[in-house]
């Protein structure tokens, strides 16, 4: 649990597709992170996020 303000550094991408990299921002490399995560919440993963389109667009 973090209490102040941190910077979390290594974060693995596969566990979140948003986090703030350069790479991430690019509309192509966020669809597919966010269709392999839908794919681990189909299986079963809790934590996986949901399919964003909006968010896509947004890039």
């Amino acid at each position: 649990m973090c209490v102040n303000p941190n910077f979390i550094i290594n974060h693995p991408v596969v566990k979140s597709p948003l986090i703030n990299a350069i790479e991430l921002k690019k509309s192509g490399v966020q669809r597919q992170l966010f269709a392999n995560q839908l794919k681990d919440r189909q299986f079963g993963d809790d934590e996986a996020m949901i399919f964003d389109e909006n968010y896509c667009k947004a890039l």
